[in-house]
């Protein structure tokens, strides 16, 4: 529990952090729907898969440093 705690709270697990959360959902969501298409259509397409999954990384971790970023000069 504080492992989820940690990964969802800003600094000092005080308040919970919404991209931190959005991206966590984005992340879940995006494994759930890959996982429905291959059920549904019996293929996979890698290269497709990689990049999605590197374009929401790269898109959540940006989002998360730039809020760090922002919670570090005093914003709320």
């Amino acid at each position: 529990m504080k492992l989820l705690r940690d990964l969802l709270y800003a600094r000092g697990n005080e308040n919970l952090d919404i991209s931190r959360l959005s991206s966590l959902l984005g992340v879940l969501t995006f494994l759930g729907a890959s996982i429905w298409h291959v059920f549904v259509n019996k293929s996979f397409d890698p290269v497709a898969f990689g990049g999605g999954w590197t374009a929401l990384c790269a898109g959540c971790g940006g989002w998360i440093y730039a809020r760090q970023k922002y919670e570090a000069e005093g914003g709320d």
